[in-house]
């Protein structure tokens, strides 16, 4: 992972904080960062030894007196979320890569076989896309909904008397 991601994802689970307090913690892991690349370890090397993004911000916000439960239920949100981004990034390179892949092969063969095959192609084209589209939809929509569930799930009193 490289340092701009590291410290992307440690900010969005320790949105929990004050802006102040964030900033402070970041500021301490890109000097460790750094530092580390200061003595001539890589960057992905010196994120790899903080170790996972997750379990240090949960260390830290127990260590803020958050609730366990809220900690859980607000890293998990954005697992999810990562998990999620992570699968529409993979869907879209492997969808380019199909569709570059058709799209060379098409045109090859509409280069052999004329009109009739230019047709084809813009068919072919044309209902991948929309099926791409159909599934980056999809996802949006439930990624959507969680976050909506999310917010209902701010708005809940007990979660609040436990912090």
């Amino acid at each position: 992972m490289s340092k701009e991601k590291f410290i992307i994802e440690l900010r969005k689970r320790l949105s929990l904080l004050e802006v102040e307090e964030r900033d402070n913690i970041i500021e301490e892991y890109l000097s460790y960062v750094n530092q580390k690349i200061y003595e001539g370890i890589s960057e992905e090397e010196a994120i790899e030894q903080l170790g996972d993004v997750n379990k240090i911000a949960e260390k830290i916000l127990k260590s803020h007196k958050i609730s366990d439960k809220y900690i859980k239920l607000f890293i998990g949100k954005e697992k999810v979320i990562d998990e999620i981004n992570d699968f529409v990034n993979k869907l879209t390179d492997v969808s380019s890569a199909v569709f570059s892949k058709i799209e060379s092969s098409i045109s090859d063969f509409a280069r052999t076989t004329g009109h009739f095959a230019k047709n084809i192609y813009k068919e072919s084209k044309k209902f991948g896309e929309e099926k791409f589209n159909d599934v980056k939809n999809f996802v949006k929509k439930h990624v959507n909904e969680d976050e909506a569930q999310d917010d209902d799930i701010d708005d809940d009193d007990e979660i609040y008397e436990e912090i």
